[in-house]
């Protein structure tokens, strides 16, 4: 369901940012807050020693018409003017107001995609932008979502192609298979509490996702390197497999002899993934087989994984990633190992396999 902001709180919203961000006059000649508050300060410090002794004397008494003292415990609150010119505080923080405004259904929701979670009750409802939606394709209006694309990435991060161009390929031969991984903003609201044993927990929560930035949205931390804002991120298509750089070519077969301080972690199809405990697979020289391909190469992490379950979990409408896209390969050792590129006739769309390929050459449904 998607509700309208009231425009009386649209109206209030507007004239409070009249209110703080110009100066001078408005148009009705009522002096803005800013205004108000520069035309004091200039005061204190007038050479109008009459002036700036009332002021000063004021403030020092923390009393007088318009003015109060509200003490600390009023700190970070919304302050009200009373019917008698006195300043009040009021019980409600600036993030508490930019919360409800966001949680209201305004503009901002409208261009969101949000998915209401009901723990207790095992419920979710997408809302806002992604209310009425199905997973797949009409979820491609949104930029985190339509801008997912396969890509074919050089090892000093150039895009080479995109799935559908002349020359992409998912051999290696024209560069790792990548997901080009568009940057979006993210908010999540508690909409309920419960208490038990541990304290307060989360019972019903609201998880919106936005290409771009708005009031009470956080960019999702993917995104930030070095305190630097990116644009996009650049993803593994595949599990890692490793290309020997003494033979100038990737492994297919998963062979043991692996060169940690030269060897590379790839993401390409149709060979087998680089696993086995004989290998020495810690994270050191993990990072290191990452590193070997150049500046920026580096393992995923929890903020990958982030990432993509706040993409599906609003996509599928779902926390449940085995129910809804299928268990995935959890017997292959009945049929043998499988290799990478199931999924390779997706191209950019979203779900499951329709079969998964193995060493010997079996297939098997998703």
């Amino acid at each position: 369901m998607v509700v309208s902001t009231p425009s009386g709180l649209a109206k209030t919203v507007d004239n409070i940012n009249k209110m703080y961000r110009t100066t001078g006059q408005n148009e009705d000649g009522t002096m803005t807050q800013k205004a108000i508050t520069d035309a004091l300060a200039q005061k204190a410090n007038s050479a109008d020693v009459a002036t700036k002794a009332y002021v000063d004397t004021k403030v020092a008494g923390g009393g007088g018409t318009g003015i109060s003292n509200l003490g600390v415990d009023a700190a970070g609150k919304i302050v009200i003017v009373g019917p008698d010119g006195k300043i009040t505080s009021g019980s409600l923080s600036e993030a508490e107001i930019a919360d409800a405004i966001v949680n209201g259904g305004g503009s901002t929701n409208r261009e969101s995609l949000g998915l209401l979670i009901d723990y207790n009750n095992k419920n979710f409802e997408r809302v806002f932008g992604a209310a009425n939606l199905v997973a797949g394709s009409s979820f491609n209006t949104f930029a985190m979502y339509g801008g997912r694309m396969r890509c074919n990435v050089a090892d000093d991060g150039t895009i080479n192609a995109f799935y559908g161009d002349t020359g992409y390929t998912e051999d290696g031969s024209n560069g790792q298979v990548m997901i080009y991984q568009p940057k979006f903003y993210y908010q999540r609201l508690i909409v309920a509490e419960v208490a038990d044993a541990q304290g307060r927990v989360i019972s019903k929560e609201q998880l919106l996702l936005s290409p771009v930035a708005h009031v009470g949205f956080k960019i999702h931390p993917l995104f930030v390197k070095d305190g630097v804002e990116l644009d996009y991120v650049l993803l593994p298509a595949y599990e890692g497999s490793i290309y020997d750089t003494s033979e100038n070519a990737y492994i297919t077969n998963n062979a043991n002899a692996i060169d940690i301080s030269n060897d590379k972690l790839s993401s390409i199809a149709n060979v087998l993934p680089f696993t086995g405990s004989n290998k020495n697979l810690i994270f050191d020289n993990l990072r290191q087989l990452a590193a070997n391909r150049g500046e920026g190469w580096c393992l995923t992490d929890i903020r990958a994984e982030s990432l993509l379950q706040m993409l599906f979990m609003v996509e599928y409408g779902s926390l449940n990633s085995q129910y809804v896209l299928g268990k995935g390969i959890v017997n292959a050792k009945s049929i043998g190992d499988s290799v990478t590129g199931s999924t390779a006739s997706l191209g950019n769309a979203s779900g499951r396999a329709g079969s998964t390929t193995f060493i010997n050459g079996a297939t098997t449904t998703a």
